[in-house]
């Protein structure tokens, strides 16, 4: 598998620009700059490679001295590696931390087309990732739609992860529709509509915990500029639960409105026979506030150390 390594991905280098994913050449660069503005946060020495997979190129950001045991890190939809990043920082001294940039999202990744959510084609993708990188198995950290894709490697490959970590886990319990189109579709369908700040601020309220100017701009250059990807998770099954052997942790949130929590507690008991425990983010929805990071952080850092 071919590699490209380099010190850190440049900020004068825009996402590439794929007529499949973004509505126009403006977003690509305003999600650039916004992606560059979180990695500038991050007190982390980063560099990037490039892996070559069957589905397309792939970006990956890596901190850490390489003797270090590996941490593989999952971000959830319409977000990126350094988003994912940044609430993990305080793990880097211990691991190797490896952000990707999950293929067919607005990133430095490459793809011709989305990858299926219905067959194995993001097991196979992680696989081919953990294969570029000469890891055999590693303990992963996946963050709301990056739960679903590991449990796409859990199907595919399970012997592959030491240990499943479920940050506010999508494909596992999904809201009622009544309450999905209530607090998430009408609001999102008057923004699209009206284009108005107060809007787009109504519909992420359902799911920020807090607001901030950076998440604004981003979210209104995602919905207005990107061609959305609005297909829901569909659920992993109990079979597909029972063939992973490793120890499974959640790290949940009180007010979730895409996965609610008791449902999502339900399933994972159910699905995982290694389920050893979870967590609850008090007074926090999907998106928890930055606060919060040192608190998700330390209890990550627990799991990881139980052996």
């Amino acid at each position: 598998m071919n590699m490209l390594q380099d010190t850190l991905v440049s900020a004068s280098t825009p996402f590439p620009y794929q007529t499949w994913l973004y509505q126009n050449p403006e977003a690509a660069k305003t999600l650039t700059r916004l992606y560059h503005q979180t990695l500038q946060k991050l007190r982390l020495p980063l560099r990037s490679l490039f892996l070559e997979t069957s589905f397309g190129k792939t970006h990956v950001l890596i901190s850490g001295n390489q003797d270090l045991p590996p941490l593989l890190v999952l971000h959830g939809l319409n977000a990126s590696a350094p988003s994912a990043l940044e609430a993990l920082e305080k793990l880097s001294g211990q691991y190797q931390l490896i952000g990707i940039d999950t293929i067919g999202q607005a990133n430095y990744s490459q793809a011709k087309e989305r990858l299926s959510v219905a067959d194995g084609s993001y097991g196979r993708w992680l696989e081919e990732i953990l294969l570029g990188l000469k890891i055999e198995s590693a303990p992963f950290v996946s963050i709301s739609y990056g739960a679903f894709v590991l449990q796409k490697l859990i199907a595919f490959a399970p012997k592959r992860i030491e240990k499943a970590i479920f940050v506010v886990p999508s494909g596992l319990a999904n809201s009622s529709f009544s309450a999905y189109f209530r607090q998430l579709l009408l609001p999102l369908l008057r923004f699209r509509l009206s284009k108005k700040e107060s809007d787009l601020k109504r519909f992420m309220g359902a799911f920020y915990t807090e607001i901030e100017a950076e998440s604004l701009e981003l979210h209104k250059t995602l919905l207005l500029g990107v061609k959305m990807d609005y297909r829901r998770p569909p659920e992993l099954t109990l079979a597909e639960g029972k063939k992973l052997e490793a120890p499974v942790y959640a790290l949940l949130a009180e007010d979730d409105v895409f996965f609610p929590t008791p449902q999502t507690l339900k399933r994972l008991a159910a699905l995982f026979p290694h389920f050893k425990g979870y967590h609850i983010l008090k007074d926090a929805k999907h998106v928890p506030a930055l606060a919060q990071y040192e608190q998700m952080a330390t209890q990550i850092q627990q799991w990881l150390g139980q052996k």
